[in-house]
């Protein structure tokens, strides 16, 4: 888990593999030029309870209706 984003970068769905061995809570492994990258199940490891906060945090802003 990370505590904030620098960056966001598209990683090429031919780089992203299933892993070769039984890793709770990896749904892929990327090879990228600077390292490996996990793709962790957000299911597997969130509660619902912290499901719900990050759709809430993830979810744009309501529009302001003009009047």
């Amino acid at each position: 888990m990370v505590d904030r984003v620098l960056a966001l970068r598209e990683i090429r769905p031919e780089l992203v593999h299933a892993p070769s061995i039984a890793l709770p809570h990896v749904r892929g492994i990327a090879t990228l030029d600077d390292g490996l990258l996990l793709l962790e199940d957000l299911d597997a490891v969130l509660s619902l309870d912290e499901e719900e906060s990050v759709g809430r945090a993830l979810s744009p802003p309501p529009i302001a209706s003009a009047q």
